[in-house]
């Protein structure tokens, strides 16, 4: 029995102890002449023979209660495993990478390279134990470099900011020279790299102004002006698990966040540039609390990448009388399992291995036949188990199925061995990499002088512990189902479900909760508007909600952050059929 089921029957034991001496009272009080002796809630018996039976009674209703509420709970862990396996997966450690490219990755032709999903990177902790990473999505690394940003105020300093109060400077360098056309233009993706608090007021302050932007080139004087829209917010829903959950990206916007601390500039011009550029982003006036935030805030060429990798598992002797497998990483310590990619049956004879479907997924993937008949009935599935473990993150197991009733189970033949092969994280040995570690990129066809981390990557256990699930599983299915029919759940609803999916001390859990609470609500409008597709006209029903704050507090911090989430989000998850957007507005 685990350290947690411990504690649990424990609590259930004294429970059920109290409540059978009060029971007692109970009872001696309307049968005095029955049970004079039986009142034992404010003394225990004298007979250590009466409280033998009584600690025994306790003892055995509290194992039964203890072993129901086990298999209850295990159900609903495992059937959110199948809906939601992040809530009962450790939540793998993150950081963001800065990219130092080689001159010699780009040319007159190629002034971008791009790192694909899941490349892998590696570096060493503390303790001189390698943690791999993979990156989380595809990102583009430029030519460009950012080497210098600031915060200009006009009444402290002489830079030219083009009439405009306060602005962001970036001085960028380019590797090599740049011919830069209309339809050749570079999208820069930018990482607000400081604190949390400071990164919300750098985003609302770009993001809550219209002014355009100015760009000189070399050392010419005359500035390129842009309009506000070739800067955009980053927003990307890649799934870990490949998961169809609609409340994924939330989870993932929540749980992840630092990866969305990415803006994206697009340099749309005609000009070549030798050496160097300037970009002055003006922001509002009312910004005038960002004195703080230092220089180099603003980086380029970075990407986030989490600690989660392939890994095999311990192969695995099949034997068709044995119901499942406890899964073990091969020849890895301090490793915890995510999730199962595939399985592999292997046969003696031929020495051939063939691969096995997922129970679950067999709709949604094609499975091609194995050239041998005898494996094409198999499939598997698995599941994550809190019981009999002193594991935070529990126990993975696998159990191996013949799907083919129209066969005798006992002339079956079985695989001689299985082969898992999973997705993994040494996320507690990830804690103690530095801030500006090295890393090493595996990729052989990406030509970097140097990588470093920016933070120290953060593991986290479960959000979900393994008591108490069943509400939980019904509050996700309802906010599942009103999200999906495009309804906006209430305030608490809504904070529950933050709660839920977050783990304590996540900050943009306290920061929604801190908008959502000063704010008077949102408020839907309705109205039809008019789509071109395909040069065809179409009447759209759009929703708009509004977010309302009072004039006299204004519209807080992370506010803006917050709505350009949703409305990424709901345009993610949205048909053609519906438009839906947010928008933030004083009342």
């Amino acid at each position: 029995m685990s350290k947690t089921s411990n504690q649990d029957f424990l609590g259930i034991y004294i429970n059920i102890l109290e409540e059978l001496r009060e029971n007692g009272k109970i009872f001696s009080q309307q049968n005095p002449e029955l049970a004079p002796y039986l009142d034992l809630s404010y003394r225990k018996s004298n007979d250590p023979e009466t409280e033998r039976l009584i600690e025994s009674f306790a003892y055995m209703f509290a194992q039964v209660e203890h072993k129901s509420l086990m298999a209850q709970n295990d159900y609903s862990i495992n059937f959110i495993q199948n809906i939601f396996p992040e809530l009962i997966s450790p939540l793998p450690a993150l950081t963001i990478l800065k990219l130092i490219p080689e001159k010699n990755s780009f040319n007159k032709e190629k002034n971008t390279t791009t790192i694909p999903k899941n490349t892998l990177f590696t570096a060493l902790n503390q303790n001189n134990i390698q943690c791999k990473f993979s990156s989380i999505h595809e990102m583009i690394i430029s030519c460009l470099t950012i080497n210098k940003s600031h915060y200009i105020d006009s009444n402290n300093s002489s830079q030219n900011i083009y009439s405009n109060r306060r602005a962001f400077v970036l001085n960028l360098e380019t590797i090599q020279p740049l011919e830069l056309q209309s339809n050749n233009s570079i999208d820069m993706p930018v990482y607000i790299d400081s604190d949390f608090y400071s990164t919300i007021s750098i985003y609302d302050a770009i993001f809550s102004s219209d002014k355009p932007i100015y760009i000189t080139v070399d050392d010419e004087e005359t500035p390129i002006v842009l309009s506000r829209n070739n800067i955009t917010f980053k927003f990307n829903f890649d799934s870990l698990y490949n998961s169809d959950n609609i409340i994924y990206p939330l989870f993932d916007f929540i749980n992840c966040y630092q990866k969305y601390f990415f803006f994206n500039i697009n340099l749309k011009f005609n000009k070549n540039i030798k050496n160097k550029i300037r970009i002055v982003i003006p922001i509002e006036e009312k910004f005038d609390n960002l004195s703080k935030i230092g220089n180099d805030f603003l980086q380029s060429n970075c990407i986030p990448v989490s600690n989660h990798f392939e890994s095999k598992m311990i192969p695995i002797k099949a034997n068709k009388d044995k119901d499942e497998y406890l899964l073990r990483v091969e020849g890895e310590s301090e490793v915890d399992i995510l999730n199962i990619y595939s399985i592999k049956a292997y046969d003696s004879d031929s020495g051939e291995s063939y691969l096995l479907p997922e129970y679950h997924n067999q709709k949604k993937t094609t499975i091609l036949k194995n050239s041998k008949d005898i494996y094409n009935d198999f499939c598997w599935a698995s599941r994550r188990n809190f019981t009999n473990t002193v594991k935070e993150s529990g126990s993975f197991y696998v159990k191996i199925f013949f799907n083919n009733q129209n066969v005798n189970f006992d002339n079956v033949v079985w695989p001689d061995y299985l082969f898992p092969l999973g997705n993994c994280t040494n996320g507690i040995e990830a804690n103690y990499i530095k801030p500006y570690t090295e890393f090493n990129c595996r990729n052989n066809n990406i030509l970097l002088s140097k990588v470093y981390s920016l933070f120290v990557p953060k593991y986290s256990n479960r959000p979900l512990k393994h008591f108490g699930n069943i509400e939980i599983l019904k509050l996700l299915y309802r906010v599942n189902q009103e999200i999906v029919s495009k309804k906006i759940i209430n305030d608490s609803e809504f904070e529950k479900i933050l709660e839920y999916i977050t783990t304590k001390g996540n900050p943009v859990r306290a920061l929604i909760k801190q908008i959502l609470h000063n704010s008077n609500g949102f408020k839907a409008e309705e109205s039809v508007n008019k789509s071109i597709w395909k040069n065809q006209v179409y009447f759209v029903p759009e929703i708009s909600y509004k977010l309302n704050f009072s004039k006299k507090d204004g519209i807080p911090r992370g506010a803006l952050f917050f709505i350009n989430f949703l409305n990424s989000y709901f345009n993610f998850i949205r048909d053609f059929n519906l438009s839906i957007s947010f928008k933030a507005e004083l009342i």
